[in-house]
């Protein structure tokens, strides 16, 4: 292999994993807006259920000042795996 080559190999290999890794997301939610696909304030999930379902590893919730429960009653739960 020469030296151009391998001086060219090295960098194309790094672009293209750096091109292949997954961007994290910001999922946002807020008890008080309409329900939507919690990719931004404006577009929120209403309850915290709906965003832990959505994300993935490396993700962030943002919520809104409120009051969230797990479920319909206040003595619902929930287990976060992995935290």
């Amino acid at each position: 292999m020469t030296t151009k080559f391998r001086s060219l190999l090295v960098p194309g290999i790094l672009i293209a994993l750096l091109g292949c890794t997954s961007h994290a997301a910001t999922i946002y939610v807020d008890e008080s807006s309409p329900d939507g696909n919690g990719l931004s304030w404006g577009n929120s999930f209403r309850r915290l259920e709906d965003a832990l379902f959505v994300a993935k590893s490396g993700d962030q919730i943002w919520v809104a000042e409120g009051l969230y429960v797990p479920g319909e009653s206040l003595d619902d739960t929930f287990l976060l795996e992995g935290v």
